[in-house]
């Protein structure tokens, strides 16, 4: 999203120089890179670029506060669950946040 604030001005004619918005977009990208190269490069820095993963349903009941910190409704989560084919939260182990974002479901053994 940056990178194309950054670049709008270059295309509408707002910007000074081309130049100005060139090294705007350069800049973000460059350090999007570093940060993910230092993470991967040092351990105990990967807390930079990466979330650890957010239980949001256990043993079919919602964790409110992890529901919170993730930003995401119940209503969010269960049009999330509904594309996996589920129903209800009766029917599930857990769901987890991943760190990228993406919702991982583990079912219930008899669902």
């Amino acid at each position: 999203m940056a990178i194309v604030d950054g670049a709008q001005p270059a295309f509408s004619g707002d910007a000074k120089s081309i130049t100005e918005s060139t090294i705007f977009v350069l800049t973000i990208l460059f350090w999007s890179w570093f940060l993910n190269w230092v993470s991967f490069r040092f351990e105990s820095l990967k807390w930079l670029t990466a979330s650890p993963p957010m239980t949001l349903v256990e043993d079919g009941r919602l964790c409110r506060a992890n529901l919170r910190k993730a930003l995401m409704t119940r209503e969010e989560l269960t049009q999330q669950l509904r594309e996996e084919g589920i129903e209800s939260l009766d029917r599930v182990h857990h769901v987890i946040m991943e760190g990228d974002g993406r919702i991982s479901v583990i079912k219930k053994e008899d669902a």
